[in-house]
């Protein structure tokens, strides 16, 4: 019976430790991040010029639409034309990751 008691009492602390020292959200939060959704980059071109405000470089470009009359040529065409007006003064297309 001794014995029978000390098994009993052993397995009664385990139990307690272990039930005191577990997360019960552990487990929810877990399910609960996988489920988010993950941002994934996108990759975006834009017009860059060295000390070029935000504002100035859209007005180049509004300038440079207007000057070649991209609204009368097909979007492939307007958008190499746009290109080579904002080249000229020294714009360059970047790459980036957003």
């Amino acid at each position: 019976m001794n014995s029978f008691y000390k098994v009993f009492v052993m397995t009664f602390i385990a139990t307690l430790i272990t039930a005191c020292t577990t997360d019960p959200y552990a487990r929810t939060v877990a399910v609960h991040n996988s489920q988010l959704p993950q941002h994934t980059p996108q990759p975006y071109e834009y017009w860059h010029k060295e000390g070029a405000t935000k504002r100035s470089i859209n007005d180049k470009i509004g300038h440079c639409r207007i000057e070649i009359d991209a609204q009368n040529l097909s979007e492939e065409r307007a958008d190499k034309l746009v290109s080579y007006c904002m080249q000229s003064d020294n714009y360059h297309l970047m790459k980036g990751w957003r």
